[in-house]
């Protein structure tokens, strides 16, 4: 019969795991300031036989999850709950129900953490597990009965004898660095160490995909390049396009990866062009899709995990090692054909099993899906970085977890055009997941009539991430160009502060009403709601204040703020970097700053 274990401890929240068809071992530790640890150990039961889990009615919706495992269930009282964060929530940060059905994690999808956080953007209990490889599913939502806050997780059998911690943090901390200790703490557990960004990894980017799709060729995209240089912009991510003549925006096409002749006469010559006007360029390629309209569909065509009626395209089934073979000799050879700089790698996220996945067979070199996509990415890292050690790799929204991490080093937000709240939500999601992440926005558009207030709007929303810009340059009106300059040399002056400092995001419900990073005593804060006061410390992270930049990312014309003892100049610039107003103060305090819709303002401050 299946087995109901109960842990109970002096914080209040109980841990119940239920067994299906193994035994598991659990050793409780607690660590300190209220995190507590559960180390176990599953191996299996062979008496039992195969059946459902016999777990609260609720948690039966894990119940087509038929492998040997287990089921944890965690109850935590309620009280002062806000809402519930998860890697891949969105714009969804509210607190669900109890019936609602759990959400998958994996190596090529999200991560395997859930953040109930509080009114203050404090911690209420943020669950981690240290297993972040294979599908774990995670449910966490309140109990309509009785308010409390019900978390439920599936972990698999994935071998003979197999461990993993699961990590409950109640500490009363802010949301942000209970996120980020999650992080380190996944650190510990993994292998392989995490793949190092570049310098020009953390510099704006142009990317065709927005502005041209697949209509691009090398006369076009050179004259843009050589604005982009104008403007500091150090790279060009080709997208799909260069490897077919085909403007469908389909996937039918895939799978041979070869240039267009007819686009591109002679890639390494453009390849080398850009390099003479130091850009580097980095190049699309859809990891899974195999195209029905590729030559090299009939190699393939057996060894699939599913077939894609709408892309036209089979996904690959890394499990043959003819299929990882392929994939890793298609881009070790590209780059040293045509010397590119890196690769923007996607579609990781559709390596899964589908309801047509074949089961394994004698051909394949691995049982699950997971393991293969985790050979297939570290051959492929390790491939390219034996060609070019400062190889750039870029990966996207949902496929950001931890295992993943070790093989990419930019993070991009997943596709939301014209979006400032989906792009400034995804960036901080991104940066409270895993702080060190070298995170690149989704391409920046914009109507070419756009005003400059609302192209800086877009700029702002994602200034503490990599920028990558996908508008024609050669449209853009005068006003709008100075807008773009004006952040984009922000943007590459503060670079450090914005993307390497101190990071936090404020009111998760709000879709992170403020957003800020201090570094070396430079504080940036972005606030994107109007008349909202924004209160700065006499020091943070044990340094002390002494200048500020407060960027008006909302649609009114004032910003309120709150400031230490001090005195202080002040210079206000509008959008297109033009200085708008200076103002001294005497001592701290509250203060009204007229700084206009898409304007910042610079405060530095003096010791009394």
């Amino acid at each position: 019969m299946n087995q109901k274990k109960e842990y109970q401890n002096e914080s209040e929240f109980i841990v119940q795991v239920y067994e299906n068809r193994v035994t598991c071992t659990c050793e409780v530790k607690q660590c300190e300031n209220d995190v507590w640890e559960y180390h176990c150990r599953m191996t299996p039961d062979e008496r039992e036989e195969k059946r459902a889990y016999n777990s609260p009615a609720k948690i039966a919706m894990f119940a087509h999850y038929n492998e040997p495992g287990v089921a944890i269930h965690i109850i935590y009282p309620g009280a002062g709950v806000a809402g519930l964060w998860r890697p891949d929530a969105g714009l969804s940060k509210s607190l669900p129900p109890d019936w609602i059905h759990p959400q998958c994690s994996n190596i090529s999808h999200s991560a395997p953490v859930l953040c109930y956080f509080g009114y203050e953007n404090e911690n209420i209990m943020t669950v981690s597990l240290s297993e972040t490889r294979y599908d774990v599913e995670l449910r966490g939502a309140v109990n309509e009965e009785t308010g409390e806050l019900h978390t439920d997780l599936m972990i698999p059998l994935a071998a003979s004898v197999y461990e993993f911690v699961l990590r409950i943090d109640v500490s009363k901390i802010s949301f942000s660095n209970a996120l980020s200790e999650v992080s380190e703490w996944w650190d510990r557990y993994l292998e392989d160490k995490r793949m190092p960004a570049s310098n020009v990894a953390r510099e704006p980017m142009y990317s065709t995909w927005y502005s041209y799709h697949q209509n691009v060729c090398e006369e076009t995209l050179l004259e843009q390049c050589r604005l982009a240089v104008s403007y500091g912009m150090n790279a060009v991510i080709l997208d799909d396009g260069w490897q077919t003549n085909d403007a469908n925006r389909g996937y039918k096409y895939c799978g041979d990866w070869q240039v267009m002749p007819e686009k591109f006469p002679d890639f390494r010559g453009f390849v080398q062009k850009l390099h003479d006007m130091r850009m580097k360029c980095l190049v699309w390629f859809s990891v899974p899709y195999m195209g029905s309209g590729a030559e090299a569909y009939a190699d393939f065509a057996g060894m699939l995990l599913h077939f894609d009626a709408a892309a036209s395209a089979g996904i690959l089934d890394p499990r043959y090692p003819e299929v990882r073979e392929y994939l890793i000799k298609t881009y070790a050879s590209f780059l040293e054909k045509y010397d590119v700089d890196g690769f923007k790698l996607d579609f990781i996220d559709c390596f899964a099993e589908y309801d047509d996945t074949p089961a394994y067979n004698e051909n394949m070199d691995y049982v699950r899906v997971q393991d293969a996509v985790y050979s297939l990415m570290i051959d492929v890292s390790n491939a390219l970085k034996r060609q070019k050690q400062d190889i750039m790799i870029e990966f996207r929204q949902s496929y950001i977890g931890p295992s993943i991490q070790r093989f990419g080093n930019l993070f991009r937000v997943g596709d939301c055009p014209m979006s400032d709240v989906n792009n400034r939500v995804g960036i901080a999601d991104l940066k409270l997941m895993s702080p060190s992440l070298c995170v690149h926005s989704d391409m920046l558009m914009w109507h070419p009539t756009d005003s400059p207030k609302h192209v800086a709007l877009h700029l702002l929303n994602c200034i503490f991430s990599t920028l990558q810009i996908s508008v024609d340059l050669k449209l853009q009106t005068e006003e709008n160009k100075k807008v773009l300059a004006h952040y984009l040399n922000f943007a590459r002056t503060y670079a450090g502060v914005l993307q390497e400092g101190h990071f936090e995001a404020s009111f998760p419900l709000q879709n992170y009403a403020t957003m800020q990073s201090f570094l070396d005593g430079t504080l940036i804060l972005g606030a994107y709601v109007s008349g909202l006061l924004v209160k700065l410390s006499d020091s943070y992270q044990g340094c002390t204040l002494k200048e500020a930049h407060l960027l008006n990312g909302s649609g009114g014309d004032k910003m309120y703020a709150l400031l230490p003892n001090g005195r202080y100049t002040c210079e206000v610039f509008s959008p297109t970097g033009g200085l708008v107003k200076e103002v001294s103060y005497a001592q701290g305090g509250y203060v009204c700053l007229p700084v206009p819709c898409g304007g910042r303002v610079f405060l530095r401050r003096f010791s009394n």
